[in-house]
């Protein structure tokens, strides 16, 4: 996948290594390239990772256009709806996020120009990873409503992704609505998901959480909606209208703990409404997607 939007001494210097283990590729102009491999961080050198920084590739100016050339297929404009909000979605489900200039007109983003890092997310389909949970978001063999909770980079995505599949081979639900705002959970390309998301899944690739949660529900009848990342006001009343529909909802949020979640904006309104169930506490302390543990509506550890 990375071969696509590396620069040709990058691609050398990363296919020495194993893709499963890389995570992150951090880009910073004038600055050692860093890699996630494996949960570790090291300096990305000509021939070998280090943990000195004078091993590094320097990051330039020319290797990030070159990254952002080839991500957009060489017409950034193409993309820049996606990145005035941040960044690009590209083949494989990678995800890179773009820092620098914000160019601002009548209070709108228009776009981001004098790009100064990337960061170059790998996902990583982890199949079962989700299956030591299974039986605790379900209450009488039906499903809960669930948040699974997660500092960014503990594996939320790759549970979300695995949860979407377990639903579906185990014939939980029949009818399952994935909403893939960025294109990184499913990776659709030309109508077919490159990640395994399930048998069982209908897929709405792009346009906002808000759209993709009413039109599906209307159109599409799913039992549940899965949905990726919330934090707006217009966030939580999607999902609030996906549940009064009588769908099933599991969703994910960034927060380190949960006393972390419970003093989140817009938390309060959900959690008095006690719209989740389940709360899947994730971290990155014995490496990602780490299970601190499955907690019920009132915060109560599940055990069963």
């Amino acid at each position: 996948m990375l071969d696509n939007i590396l620069p040709e001494n990058l691609q050398n210097a990363v296919e020495r290594l194993n893709e499963v283990g890389i995570y992150e590729i951090r880009l910073r102009i004038n600055k050692p390239i860093l890699i996630n491999y494996f949960n570790s961080h090291y300096y990305l050198g000509e021939k070998n990772l280090s943990d000195n920084k004078k091993d590094g590739i320097i990051c330039t100016k020319a290797i990030i256009e070159q990254v952002l050339a080839k991500a957009s297929n060489h017409s950034i404009y193409a993309v820049n709806e996606q990145i005035k909000n941040g960044y690009i979605s590209v083949s494989g489900g990678i995800r890179i996020g773009i820092a620098g200039e914000v160019v601002m007109e009548k209070g709108e983003v228009i776009t981001i120009k004098n790009y100064s890092s990337l960061v170059i997310r790998v996902p990583h389909q982890i199949y079962n990873c989700s299956h030591k949970i299974l039986n605790l978001l379900l209450e009488d063999n039906e499903l809960q409503n669930t948040l699974i909770v997660s500092p960014p980079g503990a594996g939320k995505t790759t549970y979300l992704r695995d949860l979407c599949l377990q639903l579906s081979h185990n014939k939980i639900v029949n009818s399952l609505l994935l909403i893939d705002e960025r294109n990184e959970l499913a990776s659709v390309v030309n109508s077919v998901p490159e990640l395994e998301v399930g048998e069982f899944t209908d897929i709405i690739s792009g346009g906002t959480k808000q759209l993709g949660i009413q039109n599906g529900v209307r159109s599409l009848s799913p039992q549940v909606v899965c949905v990726d990342e919330l934090g707006t006001i217009q966030d939580i009343e999607s999902i609030e209208y996906a549940c009064s529909c009588g769908v099933k909802v599991i969703a994910t949020i960034h927060a380190k703990d949960l006393f972390e979640l419970i003093n989140k904006p817009n938390m309060e309104r959900m959690l008095t409404k006690k719209l989740f169930k389940r709360f899947v506490v994730l971290s990155s302390r014995e490496g990602k997607g780490t299970i601190e543990g499955v907690f019920n509506s009132n915060l109560e550890l599940v055990t069963n």
